[in-house]
Formats: structure tokens, C-alpha cells, sequence
């Protein structure tokens, strides 16, 4: 499935994530279960521990462990629909026809299958396989849809200029992910993994192929950390919470309140925590007001003028913005306040 994410670990390598193995792991026999809709392959998936959870459960990926457990637990329900994994799915056959264009040799196919190791509990979906006459074995294509700006900071360390990119952390250890279930699943077919990264502008769209090298260590850590999760799963063993990250996560865990008083005056932290909050909270009404009055100021001076000229060669717009009338349906939500000891 192609999807677009937040970038993370970007410019981490590979071994900054590895420790010295033990015990190698093994994946076991992989299982290949084709893929004929998307509900039945949202069920297969819901069972594992999947290639793009991987990242997460490192502690590179754009959500926390906990919120890869909390949707294994059936707490909270999987990633929804969004903008952006809307625009993945529109722009998916555009990177097929782009390889196609720049590949004309590769024979190219979806792969249109869930590769599930059970002993592990362990799966992946591979975008698309390839054969490539100059190669044996198949060359495995993670797709990813990715904005110019995105790909100069994140990709290319900001360099415009930069000619080689470099596949942050967390794509690689999936792609790593998928790698490894294929070769198994393929009765131990060479596999070339690449990353296919379609960057997009306002007027262009390029396209860049990206080896993604292997690394024993790196696949075993992925195995590692895969058992280590399950482990912790069955043993009811809750992640630990990420404040950066697990916001709707933890809204969507306790949505509500039972009317009972928590004793936590053992806790130390939580004063300072509260007493940040509400400075946070009396800064942002101050800005607020401040903007605001600017707002005005500016505003006065246009009168009904749309746009005006300003010294240092600038130009500003104040023209009307009209918001379509919507109806809200009613919803409620937790608020955290300070309230009177009695």
C-alpha cells in the first residue's frame, strides 16, 4: 500500500538502531495469502506485527509503540482515512507508470500478496516485484509518494543540489521487513530491495530509484524487536507512553471519566507539569491578543483596499474569505484543569 508519513530518523543509519545479537532469529515458514480485497487483507494484518508497524515499535517511525499496541489491543481503532494516505493511494499507478517509463525493461507487477511469518507474527505487503533482465532474482518496490520540499529537507539534508538521496531510517527498515518475508516466501529468490520515491512539485514530478542495502544486523534487530513486542503483549505488558507522540492516542484510551478522585500526591512531577501548562496556556492568550491587535492595525490602514504596497519591495493581500455554512454533530472530549482542594 503506498502511504505518505511524516519522515523520521532521517539521516540515522542502520546500525545506529542494532545491538550485538545473541540468538540469530529465524522467520520461520512464511505463509503467501493473496490479497483479493481490502477488508479480508485488513483482518490478515490485524493479527501481526506488519512492516510499516516496525519503525514505530523501534522508536523511528511517525507513531509511538504504544499506539501500535493499543490498535493490536483493539483500544483504539487502525489508522484511518486521511489527506495524505488519499493522496498515496490517487498517485499509486503514477509511480508504476513512471518505473515503467524509466525501466522500460523491467517486467513490473503488483504484488498483490500478504506475506505472513505465524511463527513470528510477522507480515508485510509488498507494493510491487520486478523482474530485471540484467539481474537474477526479483527486485522488490516499496512506493512512496513524496512532496519537494519534504524530499530536500528530509531526503536530501536540505541540499537542493544534493544527487544522493538518502531513504530515512524507518522506510528502510521496512523495506528491510518486506525483504526478508519475500525471500523466505520465494523459496530463497534473490531479492533486490529499491525504494521508488515519486517527488512531486507544483509543476513537476521526478522520479528516483533507491537501493536499500541489506544489513544482517539490522534484520535481526527488526526480528528481535518484532518477538520482543509480542512477548510483551501476551504478558500484558503496556508500552510506555510517548507525550510527543500519543496525544489522540491516550484521548481515545480514556475518553471519559468515572467520577472518582486519584491519589498522586506521591507524584513529583505532576506540579511541575501542571504549573508549565497553565504559563504555556497565559503565553499563548498573550500572543493571541497580540495578533489579534495587529490584525487590526493592519487592517485599518488597507480600509477597503485588497491588497497594498509596503516598504522592502513588499506586497499584502486582505481580501475576504468566505467559509461555507457546516453543521457540527455534537462531541465531547476531556478537559484538564486545577480545581480547589476542599
Amino acid at each position: 500500500m503506498i502511504t505518505v508519513e511524516p519522515e523520521v530518523g532521517t539521516f540515522r543509519s542502520l546500525s545506529s538502531i542494532t545491538a550485538p545479537v545473541v540468538e540469530k532469529i529465524t522467520l520461520g515458514t512464511v505463509e503467501r495469502h493473496p490479497v483479493t480485497d481490502r477488508a479480508s487483507w485488513l483482518r490478515m494484518r490485524a493479527a501481526d506485527l506488519t512492516a510499516s508497524d516496525v519503525a514505530s515499535v523501534c522508536g523511528v517511525g511517525y507513531r509511538s509503540a504504544m499506539a501500535v499496541w493499543a490498535e493490536k489491543k483493539g483500544h483504539i481503532p487502525p489508522n484511518g482515512d486521511s489527506p495524505i494516505l488519499r493522496r498515496g493511494r490517487w498517485f499509486e499507478k503514477a509511480i508504476w507508470e513512471a518505473i515503467t517509463d524509466e525501466r522500460p525493461e523491467w517486467q513490473l507487477r503488483a504484488a498483490k500478496v500478504y506475506l505472513r511469518a505465524p511463527a513470528l507474527r510477522f507480515g508485510a505487503t509488498p507494493d510491487a516485484l520486478a523482474i530485471d533482465p540484467a539481474r537474477k532474482g526479483l527486485v522488490l518496490i516499496q512506493g512512496k509518494v513524496v512532496a519537494k520540499p519534504v524530499f530536500i529537507a528530509d531526503w536530501l539534508g536540505g541540499d537542493r543540489e544534493g544527487t544522493a538521496p538518502t531513504v530515512p531510517l524507518g522506510y528502510q527498515l521496512q523495506t528491510l521487513s518486506e525483504t526478508m518475508l519475500a525471500e523466505a516466501a520465494f523459496n530463497g529468490e534473490e531479492i533486490h530491495p529499491v525504494l521508488a520515491a515519486l517527488v512531486v512539485d507544483s509543476f513537476t514530478a521526478e522520479l528516483h530509484l533507491i537501493p536499500v542495502a541489506r544489513h544482517a544486523d539490522a534484520e535481526q534487530k527488526i526480528l528481535a524487536t518484532v518477538r520482543q513486542f509480542w512477548a510483551g503483549f501476551d504478558a500484558g505488558i503496556q508500552p510506555a507512553v510517548d507525550p510527543t507522540k500519543d496525544h489522540d492516542v491516550v484521548r481515545k484510551l480514556f475518553p471519559a471519566e468515572n467520577g472518582a478522585t486519584l491519589d498522586l500526591s506521591s507524584d513529583n512531577l505532576l506540579p511541575t507539569l501542571i504549573d508549565e501548562r497553565k504559563r504555556l496556556g497565559e503565553e499563548i492568550t498573550v500572543r493571541e491578543k497580540r495578533r489579534d491587535a495587529i490584525s487590526t492595525e493592519i487592517m485599518f490602514k488597507l480600509g477597503d483596499s485588497s491588497f497594498a504596497l509596503i516598504a522592502g519591495g513588499r506586497k499584502i493581500s486582505c481580501k475576504v474569505t468566505n467559509v461555507k455554512e457546516a453543521f457540527r454533530a455534537a462531541y465531547s472530549f476531556r478537559s484538564i484543569r486545577e480545581v480547589k482542594v476542599r
